[in-house]
């Protein structure tokens, strides 16, 4: 018998590692603002919004755009199944012309002057890519204009 479960143990571990995986694999949007020079819990929120659920970043750290893999890492936890309603609607409005520019594009320079900026990242089937937005518009293709409304309408409503 201790045999057998010995012999089966590989493959229990196996398969709890690739559930695991799996659940890394999750289509999801990422979003939010940062500003530098300021003081207090909103001066970075970074939220990510999945099919189903909304998180929000605890570690609260400023976006890097280092290279086009340097995708944001955070600590996420779950919040209400109606502030997720209230956000579910960047999923629908995403530009799909964003998808076809190279990840780690940054727009203007976001928070140079101390205007902040606006952090993006999708992971959607094979595409996983991010980008980082002035908040002065006249440094973004108008394209985003309206999006770029819709993300800090949503911050807002989340940060309340």
């Amino acid at each position: 018998m201790r045999l057998v479960c010995f012999l089966l143990l590989p493959f229990f571990l196996l398969n709890c590692n690739s559930v695991n995986d799996a659940s890394t694999d999750t289509d999801f949007l990422l979003f939010g603002t940062f500003y530098g020079e300021c003081l207090g819990e909103q001066c970075v929120e970074i939220f990510k919004l999945t099919s189903d659920k909304l998180f929000e970043d605890r570690n609260d750290q400023y976006p890097s755009s280092h290279n086009e893999t340097s995708f944001y890492v955070g600590d996420f936890i779950e919040l209400s199944s109606s502030l997720f309603e209230e956000s579910n609607q960047l999923w629908l409005s995403f530009p799909n012309q964003l998808k076809s520019i190279k990840s780690g594009t940054v727009y203007g320079q976001p928070d140079s002057y101390d205007q902040g900026g606006i952090y993006i990242e999708l992971k959607s089937g094979t595409i996983h890519k991010y980008w980082i937005l002035d908040t002065n518009k006249e440094d973004v293709p108008s394209f985003l204009h309206s999006y770029m409304d819709e993300i800090q309408t949503v911050r807002d409503s989340l940060t309340f």
